[in-house]
């Protein structure tokens, strides 16, 4: 018994410290983005952008896969608001920006959970988690967002 409790204990501590070493690892992402290419505007989150194609990525575009941005102040740090409706799933990006450089670190990924019969569908939705969880590089340019990845893989989003 006095086993079970000591391998209890250490299982406990094993999945703390990966838990937190996790979290560390988080904390060193960051996203390069020019500040003046996402306006802070009350507006900016009304304008919905529909995924348009993968950068170099052999996927096929679904309909109805959704974007909005939003931006906004919160102390001394600006958070960024990217969310939407995926192949099956809603999901929610925050990342925050550091307002000396520009770099962006994403701090939460957040999706529902729902299955759908189609492993094809599935699994295209999570190549699109994935490019968007691990985006570099977000530019806005006129109707279009750009996330990238790395410099060859991402996604387009365009409001047309």
């Amino acid at each position: 018994m006095k086993n079970l409790i000591y391998a209890y204990a250490l299982m406990l501590v094993a999945v703390c410290c990966h838990s937190i070493t996790q979290k560390e690892e988080e904390k060193g992402r960051s996203v390069m983005v020019s500040r003046d290419s996402i306006k802070a505007t009350a507006d900016t989150s009304a304008i919905i952008y529909h995924l348009t194609g993968y950068l170099n990525h052999e996927s096929t575009v679904y309909e109805g896969i959704t974007l909005t941005l939003s931006r906004e102040a919160r102390a001394d740090d600006r958070y960024l608001l990217l969310k939407g409706r995926a192949h099956i799933n809603r999901y929610s990006a925050v990342y925050i920006e550091n307002p000396e450089t520009g770099a962006l670190r994403n701090m939460e990924f957040v999706s529902t959970r729902m299955a759908a019969a189609d492993t094809t569908l599935m699994s295209a939705e999570q190549t699109f988690f994935d490019l968007l969880q691990n985006a570099r590089e977000i530019s806005v340019s006129g109707k279009e967002i750009r996330l990238r990845k790395d410099q060859h893989n991402g996604l387009l989003f365009s409001t047309e």
